[in-house]
């Protein structure tokens, strides 16, 4: 959430977002801003009220968060309405298909039918039986609506990396909560 505000004033700091998040939201004041910033947990959680919306556009980054199509998650934002979908991840889809479909599920369901016929149809005969002709249907199905960069062609594109090493002082009551901690993953690692 904080990176994405930091993004936007950064490089159009005109756009007016909320952050809804924490305690204090307010869908009925966010609704009033161009943009709308949340997390997963937070959609899990407020998706009676967040599925009577209908936004322009609905985008998930991280989106391996809904890889799973049983999890909460990705139930929930298969229920937001909205006229686009947009799913970014810099994770790629390697170990399971039925991650790509969970993806597809949420930006285009109907392409890749129901979850039963895509492991029939799909699923299956690729991972199982290393069918390459299925699986070469399979990407010229989805390759429209896929845009993949490889790290080795957007290397030149990413800044110098930069370190910085900062001390901070623990007040008492930091100092005792993290010996706290450091002695109990010490003692459940040494037994």
């Amino acid at each position: 959430i904080f990176n994405w505000e930091q993004e936007i004033l950064k490089f159009n700091p005109n756009l007016s977002f909320y952050r809804y998040y924490g305690p204090q939201r307010d869908l009925n004041e966010a609704l009033g801003f161009q943009l709308i910033i949340t997390s997963y947990g937070t959609v899990r959680n407020e998706i009676e009220q967040l599925s009577q919306e209908t936004f322009c556009y609905v985008i998930l980054d991280e989106s391996q968060q809904i890889k799973n199509v049983n999890s909460q998650i990705s139930r929930a934002v298969i229920l937001l309405k909205s006229k686009f979908r947009l799913a970014l991840s810099g994770t790629p889809i390697e170990n399971n298909l039925a991650e790509l479909y969970a993806l597809f599920r949420f930006l285009n369901p109907a392409i890749l039918g129901g979850l039963e016929r895509f492991t029939r149809c799909y699923l299956n005969p690729i991972q199982q039986r290393g069918d390459r002709e299925i699986a070469g249907e399979l990407k010229q199905k989805i390759q429209p609506f896929l845009m993949r960069r490889l790290k080795k062609e957007v290397l030149k594109d990413l800044p110098e990396k930069i370190e910085q090493t900062l001390f901070v002082e623990l007040t008492l009551e930091h100092q005792r909560f993290y010996e706290q901690r450091r002695s109990f993953f010490y003692d459940a690692v040494s037994d």
